[in-house]
């Protein structure tokens, strides 16, 4: 790779390396380590909290734990962070803060993958009605700071003092919070005013602290992140036959053949590549196609990874703003310059390829069947807890308890014991449940209920279910309702 590195290019990322170390900031001061770099520490401690342990649970595309060999938030995680890191060294970055970034990207991941963040956000913005506590008569109970929900943004928070306290760096937290979209994109299905809103992280200092601390690692997990998702969409395709190898083939070499006025040789090459590799599948035993269709994922991988190094480092020498040994940046600026990025024709074929995959995997009728049946499950989960809270187990009763008291700026009396906790949360809900009949009944009555607590409720309720793995929401979803097997 060496060859395509410049050294206006070096001079550039070197100035930008010594420009991150002098700018290293946690939330609170941590004495530095005597053999490990603070985002090796950032890397080991996200390495060791429940938060990352739970990813083994959770769907990444099918339901986990449906076979022995299903990909999971764990796996497509270790699979950013190799693609990240590989990504990184070539581009003289740091590698282990675009490892420790990758590893902890989805840690706010909900179960049932994209279903589930899109349904508990759905929820706590007032568009999916639960028992007319958040939405009654066309209005919005909850309050405009504690609305939504994005996996991105929790990955932040699960780190908080709030919650783990894990003190990692801002940079690793801001790779966190940028690795996709920030915010909710425009949804034709609803209409409601606040269906974008995430007003509960916009309060939050850490949010506020972080905002400067962007990182080119931030924008090497971004980059893998999609490049993992390509890989796994087309395995997970073969896998569990909704496409034949020979179709998959035939349709990324009709997709790269109609480029080929754009850079005739390459593409030309790619295209020949492809029917080696159609020609070895159909030439071997069950057994030895698994192994060959392996190559067809290289294959893609390799072509993207390789693209993006030698276009990013063309892109940086060319666009990087560095005069002297200052770089000037925002974050916004950054994000619009697009340093690391494809070239034009290999960025048109991937497009091409997402889409494709989009429309065989994520809408095939066998994934439309898990998302369904996680958005059903979370939704009565909520239900259920939110009907009746008690149902909640002893930590989450205290969490609850917890989040009410601050809210009103107060502490918790910790003589109080968990017993206590319960009667106190059970005389605020019934108060509560007598405030939502009336209005429900009375379009005119402005609601003289518990503010506090009915958002404390639906918060606790909402990053409960968050946590939980695919396995556990179903198991807690067949106690509630009393369903057998």
């Amino acid at each position: 790779m060496d060859h395509v590195i410049t050294n206006d290019y070096l001079e550039k990322i070197d100035c930008y390396n010594k420009f991150i170390q002098c700018n290293i900031k946690r939330d609170q001061d941590d004495r530095e380590h005597p053999y490990r770099t603070p985002y090796q520490r950032d890397r080991d401690r996200i390495l060791y909290t429940k938060s990352f342990r739970s990813l083994s649970g959770k769907t990444q595309l099918f339901l986990a734990n449906t076979d022995d060999h299903t990909r999971t938030r764990l796996t497509h995680s270790i699979e950013v962070a190799q693609l990240s890191q590989t990504i990184a060294k070539a581009l003289h970055l740091d590698e282990s803060l675009a490892e420790a970034i990758a590893l902890g990207h989805d840690l706010g991941h909900t179960p049932f993958g994209h279903v589930g963040e899109r349904t508990l956000h759905s929820i706590m913005n007032g568009t999916i009605n639960i028992h007319n506590m958040n939405m009654c008569n066309n209005r919005l109970l909850l309050s405009t700071d504690n609305l939504g929900y994005k996996h991105n943004s929790h990955s932040v928070y699960t780190t908080s003092k709030e919650t783990n306290n894990l003190n990692l760096t801002y940079h690793t937290l801001w790779g966190f919070l940028f690795h996709t979209k920030v915010n909710y994109e425009e949804n034709r299905h609803y209409t409601l005013k606040y269906n974008k809103e995430l007003g509960f992280y916009k309060h939050i200092d850490l949010y506020k602290s972080i905002e400067d601390y962007w990182s080119l690692e931030a924008l090497v997990v971004e980059c893998a992140d999609e490049i993992a998702q390509r890989h796994h969409d087309i395995e997970d395709a073969l896998e569990y036959y909704m496409i034949s190898h020979e179709d998959i083939i035939s349709k990324i070499s009709e997709i790269f053949d109609s480029y080929k006025d754009k850079d005739n040789e390459r593409i030309t090459g790619y295209i020949k590549e492809l029917k080696d590799i159609n020609e070895r599948i159909e030439n071997q035993t069950e057994e030895e196609e698994e192994v060959t269709i392996r190559h067809l994922t290289r294959f893609i991988v390799n072509i993207l990874v390789s693209d993006l190094i030698e276009n990013s480092i063309k892109t940086i020498t060319r666009e990087f703003p560095v005069k002297g040994d200052q770089i000037k940046l925002s974050p916004k600026k950054l994000q619009s310059l697009k340093l690391l990025r494809y070239s034009n024709v290999i960025s048109d074929i991937d497009e091409a390829i997402k889409k494709y995959l989009k429309n065989t995997v994520l809408y095939s009728h066998k994934a439309q069947i898990m998302d369904g049946r996680g958005k059903y499950i979370i939704k009565r989960l909520f239900k259920a807890y939110t009907h009746n809270p008690q149902q909640l187990p002893d930590r989450i009763i205290e969490a609850l308890y917890r989040r009410y008291w601050h809210s009103k700026g107060e502490e918790v009396d910790k003589k109080i014991n968990v017993g206590e906790k319960r009667a106190d949360i059970q005389e605020l809900h019934e108060k509560l449940k007598v405030s939502i009949e009336k209005m429900k009944s009375n379009m005119l009555f402005s609601g003289n209920y518990n503010q506090h607590y009915l958002d404390s409720l639906f918060r606790t309720v909402c990053h409960y279910i968050a946590s939980m793995t695919d396995s556990y929401a179903n198991r807690q979803h067949r106690l509630l309702y009393n369903i057998i097997d």
